[in-house]
C-alpha cells in the first residue's frame, strides 16, 4: 500500500510539473500578429519596415511584463511603459541603432526582440537607415574606367549605380560618414545621357539629368572649333593656347579633356582682387549649335524652360583652390558660383581625384530664369558672354561675404564647355 501510495505521488508530480514550468507560456507568451505606423495622421498602416527615427506600434500578446526591446541586437533605452499594454508596445526606434552592414552580427540584423518575464522573443522586421540623398556629382562627363565622386547624405549600404542606358556599375567605396560614394563609370555609358541612380538597401536617389549631355557641347576647341560651330571669340587677361598634354597623372579620377586651355597662363599667386583671365564668347550662338544638335532627340529645345538647363564646364586647379570664383557672363548679368564658400567658412577644394564639373544654373540669374532658351536666345543676339576667374570678396547665401586665402603658383585649367538639362526628380522611397 505505501509503494502505492508513493507511486501514485510520483506520478501526480510527473503531471503536474509540465504545468509548473509551462502553464505560463501558454497564457503570458509572446506573440506578434502585425507592426503598425503609429502617426498623428496615420495608425493604421501595416509595416514591413521602419526607418530610424519612426515611432511604431507592435500589435500582439504577451507584452504586460516587458523588460527589453532590442533592435538590431541594441537595448532600446526609455521606453515608456504607459506605452505598454498586453496586446500592444508603442516605442521610437532610436536614431542612433546599427543598421545593414554595421550590424556585424547576421543573426541580429533586421530583427526585434522582446524579453517579457516569461518569454524572450525575436521576429524579422527590417530597420532602414535614413533614405539616401544626392547633392552633385564630381565630373558629369567623365571617360569609361575613371572613379567619379557623388556627394549627399545617407550614403550607406548603396548596392549599384545605374549610369544613362540602364548600365549598372557594382564598383562603389564611400567615405566614414556616409556623404561621399565613388563609382567608377562602367562600359557602354560613352554615347548615352541622362540621370544616375543610386540604389541600396535603404533606398534610392536620383541626380540631376545632365550626366554625359554631350549634345549640349558648344565650346571644345575654343579658336579652333569648326566655323559653323564656334561659339568661342577671344580671349581675355592672361590664358594659355590650346593645350592636349594629359592632366593629371596617377590618379583614378576624370583626366583632362581632349582639348583644353588655362588661366593663367603660366602658374602665378592669386592677387587680392581683380581678373585673372579667362574667354568671351557669343551666347547666341552657343545656344543655337546646342538646338541644332538637338534638333532630331529634342531633348532641348526653344521651349525648354531656362530654369531647367544650366551652363557647364570641366575644371582643374593645380592646387587647392580657395581664392577668386570661376564666373559666368550673359550680357550684363552674371552667374558666381564659389565653391570653396561651405557652411559659412572656407574650405579649400582639392583636386586630388582629378577634374570636376563646374555648374552655373540659369534658375540663379534671376532675370533670364522665368524665359525660354529660345527668348533667352533672342534677349542674347549680339550680345556678349564671358568665362573668367575673377578675385575678390563674394557673398554667400546667408549675406556673408568672404575672400578666400592667398594662392601660391596658382592655375585653373577648364574646358568641354555646354549647356545642359538641370532637372533632378524625387525617387519614391517608403
Amino acid at each position: 500500500m505505501k509503494k502505492y501510495i508513493i507511486n501514485n505521488w510520483l506520478f501526480g508530480l510527473l503531471v503536474a510539473l509540465p504545468v509548473l514550468f509551462f502553464s505560463c507560456s501558454d497564457d503570458e507568451s509572446v506573440s506578434v500578429t502585425r507592426v503598425c505606423a503609429q502617426k498623428v495622421t496615420d495608425t493604421e498602416t501595416v509595416l514591413t519596415k521602419v526607418r530610424l527615427g519612426e515611432k511604431i506600434r507592435i500589435e500582439g500578446s504577451g507584452f504586460t511584463t516587458t523588460k527589453a526591446i532590442y533592435c538590431n541586437g541594441v537595448e532600446v533605452a526609455g521606453v515608456n511603459s504607459n506605452y505598454i499594454t498586453d496586446n500592444a508596445i508603442i516605442f521610437t526606434i532610436p536614431t542612433t541603432i546599427p543598421t545593414g552592414t554595421e550590424v556585424t552580427d547576421e543573426t541580429v540584423r533586421n530583427t526585434i526582440r522582446i524579453v517579457t518575464k516569461h518569454d524572450d522573443f525575436v521576429f524579422p522586421f527590417s530597420i532602414l537607415a535614413a533614405a539616401p540623398s544626392v547633392t552633385d556629382v564630381s565630373h558629369t562627363m567623365p571617360r569609361v574606367g575613371e572613379w567619379i565622386d557623388i556627394y549627399g547624405t545617407n550614403l550607406k549600404d548603396i548596392e549599384k549605380v545605374t549610369f544613362p542606358g540602364g548600365i549598372a556599375s557594382t564598383n562603389l567605396k564611400v567615405n566614414n560618414n556616409y556623404t561621399v560614394l565613388s563609382v567608377q563609370v562602367p562600359d557602354g555609358v560613352e554615347y548615352n545621357y541622362g540621370r544616375l541612380i543610386i540604389e541600396g538597401a535603404n533606398g534610392g536617389a536620383y541626380t540631376y539629368n545632365n550626366f554625359n549631355f554631350k549634345p549640349g557641347l558648344f565650346i571644345v576647341k575654343f579658336s579652333e572649333d569648326p566655323a559653323d560651330k564656334k561659339a568661342y571669340n577671344y580671349g581675355r587677361g592672361s590664358i594659355s593656347t590650346n593645350t592636349t598634354a594629359v592632366i593629371p597623372s596617377g590618379v583614378e579620377g576624370p583626366k583632362s579633356p581632349e582639348v583644353y586651355r588655362s588661366v593663367p597662363g603660366e602658374p602665378a599667386d592669386t592677387p587680392t582682387q581683380g581678373e585673372i583671365g579667362g574667354f568671351n564668347f557669343y551666347p547666341d550662338k552657343a545656344i543655337q549649335i546646342v538646338l541644332d544638335a538637338c534638333a532630331e532627340s529634342k531633348v532641348i529645345t526653344e521651349d525648354t524652360p531656362c530654369n531647367e538647363l544650366a551652363f557647364q564646364c570641366d575644371y582643374y586647379v593645380n592646387v587647392p583652390w580657395q581664392s577668386g570664383a570661376l564666373r559666368l557672363t550673359l550680357a550684363s548679368e552674371r552667374c558666381t558660383p564659389v565653391p570653396w564658400i561651405n557652411n559659412g567658412a572656407v574650405v579649400p577644394v582639392t583636386f586630388t581625384n582629378g577634374w570636376k564639373t563646374m555648374t552655373w544654373p540659369i534658375a540663379e540669374i534671376t532675370n533670364y530664369a522665368t524665359l525660354t532658351l529660345g527668348d533667352l536666345r533672342s534677349l542674347l543676339n549680339n550680345m556678349s558672354g564671358a568665362i573668367f576667374w575673377i578675385c575678390g570678396s563674394f557673398q554667400d547665401k546667408s549675406g556673408n561675404w568672404f575672400s578666400g586665402n592667398p594662392m601660391e603658383n596658382a592655375q585653373m585649367s577648364f574646358g568641354n564647355f555646354r549647356i545642359v538639362p538641370y532637372v533632378k526628380s524625387s525617387y519614391k522611397n517608403d
